[in-house]
């Protein structure tokens, strides 16, 4: 990692550099040593100021800046994320921006400086800067197959707002599942939202319309945690409960929205830590006069943190059901297609046709599936080995563990854990 050096400034010709306690010790009596810390810092490289000016505030990306903040001795300035205000002139050496049609006068105060700048959102694509940007169409492919492993046979996008992030959420993850062969749907209620005033009761009513009418049990994709809420008042007001007959899943995994819904909010970690981190990063070589990338840096999700707004399994045969609770139980012991076959008053061929065609793939695969999801957690998450992980998973060995995690994931279990924490 490179580290911020910069030389102090020159001393005017009429003053001579400090000298050293020693020097200062053996000259007049009547002259005064000067303290080796004074002296320390009169050449310390100064502390570069970086202003963070956040359209919308998220702990995780401001834990991200910071932390590549402190290795770098910058100094944050947050001011405008305490109280909203924007100080002109700014006075900083670069900026970290989160660009946003909510807050156009940040955009505009931003547009008048020369200041080195990264942007965190594709929402003011006329601001030529740098970009560190979520990978969005990563997010719903694995919010899509997150809940095709739950077996819903229904699925829903909610789109509320005239929003670049949230539709390209919203559309990736429709035209993912649609692909698959799945039934899938837009809550498009954007003509709601477009007249202003006191949108959100009309959003809501509409809502619980689409959902009273909907097929059950049906999926529903926020695609983003603050929005969820909104899905829950519409469940609530059409009479649907949650996760039976309407599963929600929202993006960010914000914990304070997540754990403090109305039902504990299921969601994808879209790696927001690590979003700030890089953005950091890039900031320091643009500070420096270093090349950067022209194309957006992208950030690919952690994965799905389950919580009870999506705990539910949703397969209406019994048998299958039972298949799969086994599966999900006991993945992580070294059992087969085999043992799962036996837990069921079912022959083995009718067993793996129902298992078919219910969960769109074989016993032998879901088994490898969890597993190889439970590895990329731990890959992610944790500092065990590669060895250790595919024990923990429930893989025999690890010729077996290696090539049933380049087969789903089309790399190598060291490449991904790279990927996931290059820092």
């Amino acid at each position: 990692m490179r580290r911020i050096n910069h030389r102090p400034a020159p001393l005017p010709p009429d003053r001579k550099p400090p000298v050293s306690s020693e020097r200062a010790a053996t000259s007049s009596n009547s002259m005064l040593s000067v303290p080796n810390a004074l002296i320390a810092s009169s050449y310390a490289p100064r502390s570069l100021r970086v202003l963070l000016a956040l359209g919308w505030y998220d702990l995780q990306i401001h834990r991200g800046i910071a932390r590549f903040a402190r290795t770098a001795n910058w100094s944050l300035d947050t001011h405008m994320i305490r109280d909203g205000l924007i100080m002109e002139p700014l006075r900083a050496d670069g900026v970290i921006a989160l660009l946003t049609p909510l807050r156009p006068d940040i955009t505009r105060a931003l547009r008048r400086t020369r200041l080195p700048m990264v942007d965190l959102s594709n929402q003011a694509p006329s601001v030529k800067v740098p970009r560190v940007l979520n990978d969005n169409v990563a997010i719903a492919h694995m919010a899509a197959e997150y809940l095709i492993g739950k077996a819903f046979r229904h699925y829903a996008a909610f789109l509320h707002f005239d929003s670049v992030t949230d539709g390209e959420r919203c559309n990736a993850f429709v035209s993912f599942l649609r692909s698959k062969g799945h039934d899938a749907v837009m809550l498009d209620c954007r003509h709601l939202t477009r007249k202003g005033g006191a949108w959100h009761d009309r959003v809501v009513r509409w809502l619980a319309q689409q959902i009273s009418t909907h097929p059950k049990p049906v999926a529903i994709l926020a695609p983003s945690d603050h929005l969820a809420p909104m899905v829950f008042g519409a469940c609530r007001l059409a009479g649907a409960s949650v996760p039976e007959e309407v599963a929600v899943l929202g993006v960010n995994n914000n914990e304070m929205e997540c754990d403090f819904a109305p039902v504990p909010l299921s969601s994808v970690d879209s790696d927001l830590e690590r979003k700030g981190y890089e953005a950091a990063q890039l900031l320091s070589e643009l500070i420096n006069r270093r090349a950067v990338p022209h194309e957006p840096i992208m950030i690919p999700p952690r994965g799905v943190v389950t919580r009870m707004s999506t705990d539910i399994l949703a397969v209406p045969h019994v048998h299958v059901a039972t298949a799969l609770r086994f599966i999900w139980s006991h993945f992580r012991t070294p059992i087969n297609a085999n043992n799962v076959f036996a837990q069921v008053p079912m022959s083995r061929v009718g067993l793996h046709r129902a298992f078919k065609q219910h969960m769109k793939r074989s016993v032998a695969d879901e088994i490898a599936r969890q597993r190889v999801e439970l590895a990329k957690r731990l890959l992610a998450e944790s500092n065990h080995k590669v060895r250790e992980i595919a024990r923990m998973c429930g893989f025999e060995n690890m010729d077996t563990f290696t090539r049933t995690f380049a087969r789903l994931t089309n790399e190598s279990a060291r490449s991904f854990r790279r990927t996931c924490r290059p820092h």
